[in-house]
């Protein structure tokens, strides 16, 4: 199957499934980094040393840890003009969230409180909203919120930031134009950093399938031993996408969801691999070319 699609800034595509592995891939091209003045949000480790992204210019803070510890993540502001308003949806699934705090940047009443925590916790998906009439302005430096989590003991890169798949928005009294920002999460590095990094892989015993750009070079997970498979791209350019497949020893049925909600998918087409009829086609396309969410399935 190939998936024809526009590379904005960067892509992610992650599916699910009940069986084999599955190295997705990015895309990535070079952009101009924000000005420091500008609104910029940082998950950091409180009270420990920790490499910057602001100086190192990746897209995450990084925290080198023995691993099996309880660290406490703050959340920072930092160039802050007057906030009304914001939704930000946590992705803490990596790790095991324990506890959050409110910090003193905003003497706000947000969602994200006691009797909303249980659930959120559980499922390691939070969301913090909140709004009002007029703006409150955060001091540089200020902590939004405190958050308490246990770091597992396996090697690996653990992630915490916001999740991709939701929409995440700084509004200031008039709503009809929200800020843009930057948003700094946290790599937390246990041992060598290999084994746990985000995005973690779909794994099974077999078989193995990748998303890798057609006709183009790229950077093999295989190889590398990352989850994605990664293409640069120049900002704007249109790629052909194939899902392909090593190592089947007999399929009788899957179920793959696709998601492609960082990037502008244009068009699908089936490709030689299965002689079946998905539930990923003409009927369903539309819908799911607008959303960006993409269901494959069959059985026989």
């Amino acid at each position: 199957m190939k998936k024809l699609i526009s590379a904005i800034s960067s892509l992610c595509l992650a599916a699910t499934s009940l069986i084999g592995a599955f190295p997705a891939f990015e895309v990535t091209n070079a952009v101009t980094a924000r000005a420091a003045d500008q609104l910029v949000y940082d998950l950091i480790p409180s009270g420990k040393d920790y490499e910057s992204a602001a100086t190192s210019g990746k897209a995450n803070n990084i925290y080198r840890s023995n691993g099996n510890e309880q660290l406490t993540i703050d959340w920072t502001v930092k160039g802050d003009q007057g906030t009304a308003g914001m939704q930000m949806n946590f992705d803490f699934t990596q790790v095991k969230l324990v506890e959050a705090e409110k910090g003193s940047a905003y003497r706000v009443s947000p969602t994200f409180s006691d009797h909303t925590i249980a659930k959120q916790l559980k499922e390691g998906e939070c969301v913090y909203t909140w709004a009002q009439s007029n703006a409150l302005k955060a001091a540089d430096g200020a902590v939004i919120y405190s958050f308490k989590v246990n770091v597992p003991s396996g090697d690996g890169t653990y992630s915490v930031g916001l999740s991709k798949s939701d929409v995440n928005k700084v509004v200031p009294v008039d709503e009809n134009s929200p800020y843009t920002f930057t948003f700094h999460g946290l790599d937390i590095v246990v041992g060598n950093g290999g084994g746990g990094t985000n995005p973690q892989p779909v794994t099974g015993d077999k078989p193995i399938y990748d998303l890798i750009p057609s006709g183009k070079s790229y950077e093999a997970a295989s190889s590398t031993g990352k989850a994605y498979n990664a293409y640069t791209a120049s900002p704007g350019e249109s790629i052909t996408v194939d899902w392909v497949v090593q190592g089947d020893e007999g399929t009788a049925g899957m179920q793959m969801n696709f998601d492609f909600t960082q990037v502008t998918l244009v068009d699908a087409e089936k490709g030689s691999a299965y002689r079946v009829s998905p539930t990923f086609s003409d009927h369903t396309i539309a819908k799911q070319l607008k959303e960006g969410e993409c269901v494959y399935t069959w059985a026989q």
